[in-house]
């Protein structure tokens, strides 16, 4: 699988990519196709996920996958991004998340419940 930043894509084949799947897309996209990452496999695009800056933090946002969900692919997403993370020096990964299976698999992938919110030091 492959981190390809969103502003190396065409903002047609991402709107095609989330049809009315990811509804941020359309107000905030200037910000979205700045700070996104796209997932490719041998299949395609799979996912989509956002890093912000937080002081030394940083923090996943608009976690989009293609159906079919799976944990694997969560799991993919997540490990990327602490790829990406550490290669831009953060200290910490960041991840509010609204779903009790997402929670599930950030607790197995080493993050640490905070309040309101997931993070593993990196």
């Amino acid at each position: 699988m492959q981190l390809i930043p969103a502003q190396a894509c065409e903002l047609s084949d991402l709107d095609a990519f989330f049809g009315n799947s990811l509804p941020r897309w359309k107000v905030e996209q200037e910000k979205l196709y700045e700070e996104g990452y796209i997932i490719e496999a041998a299949e395609g695009w799979r996912a989509f996920f956002c890093l912000e800056q937080h002081d030394e933090a940083l923090r996943v946002h608009s976690m989009y996958v293609k159906p079919p969900a799976n944990g694997t692919i969560i799991l993919t997403c997540m490990e990327l991004a602490s790829i990406e993370a550490r290669r831009r020096e953060a200290s910490h990964l960041r991840l509010i998340s609204h779903h009790e299976t997402l929670d599930q698999l950030m607790a197995l992938y080493g993050f640490e419940a905070r309040h309101g919110f997931w993070e593993k030091t990196l």
